[in-house]
């Protein structure tokens, strides 16, 4: 599919390019980005979830066609990056398997820091209109196909077993690739060893995406983004510009297929489903030029 959704960006953008009368330009800035979603509540109604800003940077370049001096439509295609830093602190559960091969469940509290980073192609197409000389107002879709996406962080869990036994608390580090990770992948070369009871369990000193939950056909975050884009331009010359965008996701960033409850497990020990709906939110702050 990525392959697939490549191929059509450069084909349209490829049509776009080759038509007569065009300009073109540059760009580059900062991305204000997070997800948008229903946050998380325990079974007190208090909200555990917490979805933060995180900032990077955007690149690319574009084609304006000008069908007036005051209306136009432009096409650009860019490298641009979006995530969030994604916090939980709350009600939690974990899983774990003893060195003797015992699963042993808990339940307690935790503390994730998580800081997202997706990478994008991106081809944003608009119509802009220039009420002013100065001053361009832009709007219209955009599609984006996911080329890498990696998060960094800790989470710390303390508690007790279902038979009462407690868990010390002990921390993981995540590092995580959610395209190249596989099930269970984690880094066992300085592990620590948890005492639990009667139990040991050797605890990696960094875990991958799918460490917890077993990989499924796809990835975490979904191949396409599709979203609408508006902005404002502000013209300091004839060519070079400041210009702000609101990038709002229309489809789901994330796989419905890795949404579950991190609050508890169900009556049977398993993984309660949640199919949230997380959209990417960006703000785009750049510089950039445009010959015309």
């Amino acid at each position: 599919m990525k392959g697939i959704a490549t191929t059509i960006l450069f084909l349209a953008f490829t049509a776009f390019a080759g038509a007569q009368g065009l300009t073109y330009g540059f760009k580059a800035g900062l991305n204000f980005s997070t997800l948008n979603g229903e946050l998380e509540k325990d079974d007190a109604g208090t909200t555990v979830e917490e979805f933060n800003r995180v900032t990077s940077f955007h690149v690319g370049f574009g084609f304006s066609y000008n069908f007036s001096d005051y209306f136009g439509a432009r096409a650009e295609l860019m490298y641009s990056q979006k995530g969030a830093r994604l916090r939980y602190d709350g009600a939690s559960f974990e899983t774990l398997t003893s060195n003797a091969g015992i699963q042993i469940i808990g339940n307690g509290t935790r503390t994730t820091r998580n800081d997202v980073l997706n990478s994008y192609i991106d081809l944003p197409v608009t119509l802009y209109v220039r009420p002013l000389e100065w001053l361009e107002i832009s709007v219209g879709p955009s599609v984006g196909v996911l080329v890498s996406a990696t998060g960094a962080g800790s989470t710390t869990f303390s508690g007790k077993t279902l038979s009462g036994t407690t868990i010390p608390e002990h921390s993981l580090t995540l590092e995580y690739n959610y395209l190249k990770d596989e099930t269970g992948g984690a880094d066992l070369n300085n592990s620590t060893t948890l005492k639990i009871g009667n139990q040991e369990v050797d605890l990696p000193s960094k875990v991958g995406a799918y460490y917890e939950i077993p990989r499924v056909d796809g990835n975490f975050f979904n191949v396409l983004d599709l979203g609408l884009n508006a902005g404002l331009s502000v013209y300091l010359s004839k060519t070079l510009y400041l210009g702000g965008r609101l990038n709002y996701g229309l489809s789901d960033a994330t796989n419905n297929a890795y949404d579950f409850s991190q609050v508890k497990l169900d009556a049977e020990n398993a993984r309660i489903p949640r199919s949230d709906f997380d959209r990417n939110v960006s703000i785009q702050a750049s510089v950039g030029f445009n010959l015309r």
